[in-house]
């Protein structure tokens, strides 16, 4: 019998969020920031992202890409967002 082991690397890397978010007026109420760009020098999957505080010590809140994973070539490449989270 053949075991098979698959292995998920998670590369990160923090980007400062100041307070520029811009909130909405519909119901529920949005928050959003403009989009942010995560460049990547080599090889990666990458599955979501995720927010914390400014001290990296409390988890805001993650999202996992819809329409992903993203596939990242050797060659390197980037992944845009634009963070959003429901106020209401």
């Amino acid at each position: 019998m053949e075991v098979t082991r698959q292995f998920y690397i998670f590369i990160y890397a923090s980007i400062s969020l100041t307070a520029q978010w811009t909130i909405g007026t519909s119901d529920p109420t949005e928050a959003s920031y403009a989009q942010v760009s995560f460049d990547f020098i080599g090889a990666a999957t990458v599955y979501g992202y995720y927010v914390t505080d400014a001290a990296n010590s409390v988890l805001l809140w993650a999202e996992k890409f819809n329409d992903g994973p993203y596939n990242i070539p050797s060659g390197g490449g980037s992944v845009k967002i634009t963070p959003k989270i429901q106020l209401d």
